[in-house]
């Protein structure tokens, strides 16, 4: 339940239970601790103009004058009770809609959203000294691709239960002491992303299917070809388990379904355990960064079928191949294994040059 009008105390919001209904009239119950009078929470939401109205009774010496004007405070006043804090002082957390100045090109304004692959762009975008990459969108991040990487967050994804949920969102928090190396990698597990690096420029891909955009032969090889089937048995696995953060847990971590494909995720057979001697085999993917139980199973099917499709194919390639990127798709053909416009992800590629063929 929200309060959507803090000066008309009668009129809520609901926003579980299914779709969110406004009423007026009534009362409203909370299945939280009964702390009485003993609990005081103000807070400023960085627009605001005047610091805390409470200040007489603080006890501080908090004046006036301490405005902090642009950010996010919260006052909060506990009068001590044995009857309503028998153990301890309670912990204290909000959830609230974090930055508002994120960009989004699309429309060329800035504001709040969970976008992931916004956020992501965001986050990089950062000076370094508030702990970001200070890359520039549009030049050391395309606005072409931030567009097709935001559109592809956007996309609605129906559930089982009905309904619908964005394709991916980007819910987290982020730790002063935290790198900002792993912090991106946190919040790239939340689409499913990876990043390419070509030609100085920084591309955000959220997990989705890539149109091939190369076709190629044996007419095109200058070199034999290296092909591995398989991994090692202990890079594979043929199920997926982690933990996403529960709104229904405090946002706090819990466990995602596991995701496997048996009988319970609509599969008669489940090939990858067959492949694996019925040995199960799990591998853990957390999602730090996703507050929904569904959209962390969605990534951990897409961590399985990343990890299952494991043969890795190198080429020694004629200049036709040199446009192919990271990331990109080609298509391969070689008859001797069967192989007709099969579809090769590129992991990497690099400029070689024969030096038995070089022109003094």
């Amino acid at each position: 339940v929200t309060q959507p009008n803090p000066a008309d105390d009668t009129t809520f919001t609901y926003v579980c239970g299914g779709s969110d209904k406004v009423t007026s009239g009534g009362y409203a119950t909370t299945t939280y601790a009964n702390y009485k009078d003993k609990i005081y929470v103000e807070w400023l939401n960085g627009n605001h103009t005047s610091t805390f109205s409470r200040l007489g009774n603080a006890g501080t010496s908090w004046t006036a004058t301490d405005l902090c004007l642009g950010r996010t405070m919260v006052y909060v006043q506990m009068g001590y009770d044995e009857s309503v804090f028998p153990s301890s002082i309670p912990n204290v957390s909000f959830v609230l809609d974090g930055k508002n100045d994120i960009l989004d090109p699309r429309t060329n304004t800035t504001g709040f959203t969970d976008n992931a692959a916004l956020c992501i762009a965001d986050y990089m975008a950062l000076p370094a000294i508030r702990g970001g990459f200070s890359l520039t969108i549009g030049t050391d991040i395309p606005t072409a691709g931030l567009i097709s990487a935001a559109n592809i967050c956007d996309e609605t994804v129906g559930l089982a239960g009905g309904g619908t949920i964005p394709n991916y969102t980007c819910n987290t928090y982020i730790q002063l002491n935290e790198t900002r190396g792993s912090v991106l990698q946190r919040m790239l597990t939340s689409c499913a992303g990876r990043l390419s690096f070509q030609e100085g420029q920084f591309s955000i891909f959220p997990g989705a299917w890539v149109a091939p955009t190369l076709q190629l032969g044996l007419g095109d090889l200058i070199g034999p070809i290296d092909y591995k089937p398989r991994h090692s048995i202990r890079d594979t696995c043929n199920a997926v388990k982690g933990t996403y953060i529960s709104p229904e847990n405090a946002y706090q971590q819990a466990d995602v379904p596991p995701y496997m494909q048996d009988a319970e995720h609509g599969y008669t057979t489940d090939q990858y355990l067959l492949e694996d001697n019925n040995e199960r085999i799990f591998k853990e993917a957390n999602f730090p960064c996703t507050d929904s139980s569904a959209a962390a199973q969605r990534l951990e099917k897409i961590e399985l079928m990343r990890t299952r499709f494991q043969g890795r194919l190198s080429l020694r390639c004629s200049m036709k191949a040199y446009q192919a990127v990271a990331l990109d798709v080609v298509q391969f053909t070689h008859p001797r294994y069967g192989w007709v416009n099969k579809n090769f992800e590129v992991l990497q590629s690099r400029f070689v040059t024969d030096k038995k063929n070089d022109v003094p």
